[in-house]
């Protein structure tokens, strides 16, 4: 009887020893999951490399803890977080206040918090622009009405912690609320290993030759000079191409505002202020590129065919260049050329 007691035992430690390895054993909570930003900027990349680690334990990834905020920024950080990007099977996505995601009022944002956590528990990422700052949401307490999250920033409590004890302004609970902008959520794809996705190589690209200059532009009357790229095509054709973040600026006062953000993709939202100053210093700025095609640009979420540049500054930073006209095109805005003044002259929608 014992012989066959322990050969039963031995049975049962082999099969055991034949089960998958996962990553079952680790709780999305543990404090190794959780990580504190290593610089004052990365806050965002931060909170998502955390939300990336804790869908890839809910995946049963074992490799979730190889998920780094250095493995994450190669493909998702360029100055800052990338709206949109894949990464070990996993895509991840921006949600901007501007598209209404938020609702209209305090207690609309907290409906659709709470719904966000209830369909992804390993979190949202929440960003105060006006901060700015951003934290990793980790869920919500229905007994107590009660948001979690981790905090990357430095000196504040590690792991998770009451949204009202984060560095985020706003006093209590609805002063953080509301302060909240903008999200990052994974919206679709399984965590299938951090070691598994190769670097992939940039695809090649034929490459423009564009030269710096500027541009007289006048806005509804009002003078502005722009600093601005041309190209010269075969037949000795001159085309302008203006940085489409500097327009931004300059309408963001008009009927023919518009809000501009730079990721993987380009993504324009009509109808929308810009909320900076765009006009920044041209010296950073190439004075003869060879100057990529852009990225896809996405007007409301739809995909644009528009010809567009990419320039790449002293610092390693990217600016997409457009063609004021077709600009002009797709937002709605009249545009034509003084050919006498060499003046280009935009005249917004009526209101």
């Amino acid at each position: 009887m014992k012989k066959r007691l322990l050969a039963l035992a031995l049975v049962l430690v082999l099969f055991a020893g034949l089960l998958p390895v996962t990553a079952a054993a680790v709780a999305v909570d543990d404090s190794a999951v959780f990580l504190k930003q290593q610089t004052r900027s990365t806050c965002t990349l931060t909170s998502t490399t955390m939300m990336l680690r804790r869908r890839a334990i809910l995946d049963g990834d074992a490799n979730w803890a190889d998920i780094t905020e250095s493995s994450v920024r190669r493909v998702a950080w360029n100055g800052g977080l990338a709206w949109n990007f894949s990464y070990n099977g996993l895509s991840v996505s921006v949600m901007r206040k501007s598209s209404g995601w938020a609702g209209s009022s305090l207690e609309s944002k907290r409906a659709a918090l709470i719904e966000l956590l209830a369909a992804h528990p390993e979190g949202v990422v929440a960003y105060a622009s006006g901060q700015p700052h951003a934290v990793l949401l980790t869920d919500y307490d229905a007994q107590t009405g009660t948001f979690y999250c981790c905090d990357p920033a430095p000196y504040y409590a590690a792991g998770r912690v009451p949204l009202a004890q984060s560095s985020i302004y706003g006093g209590d609970q609805d002063g953080v609320l509301s302060r909240i902008t903008q999200l990052w959520y994974i919206s679709g794809g399984l965590s299938n290993g951090a070691g598994t996705m190769p670097v992939q190589e940039p695809e090649s690209q034929e490459e423009t030759v564009a030269w710096m200059s500027t541009q007289d532009i006048e806005i509804n009357g009002a003078a502005v000079t722009f600093q601005t790229y041309v190209v010269v095509d075969d037949a000795a054709n001159e085309t302008c191409y203006v940085n489409i973040v500097d327009l931004a600026a300059a309408l963001k006062e008009t009927s023919g505002k518009f809000d501009v953000g730079i990721g993987p993709d380009i993504l324009i939202f009509p109808r929308v202020a810009y909320p900076y100053d765009g006009f920044g210093s041209w010296e950073g700025l190439p004075p003869i590129i060879s100057a990529a095609a852009s990225r896809v640009t996405r007007i409301d979420g739809q995909l644009q065919d528009l010809d567009s540049i990419t320039v790449t500054d002293y610092n390693g930073v990217n600016h997409a260049y457009y063609k004021l006209r077709d600009l002009g095109e797709v937002l709605g805005l009249r545009v034509e050329l003084d050919t006498e003044r060499g003046v280009y002259t935009i005249e917004t929608p009526a209101i």
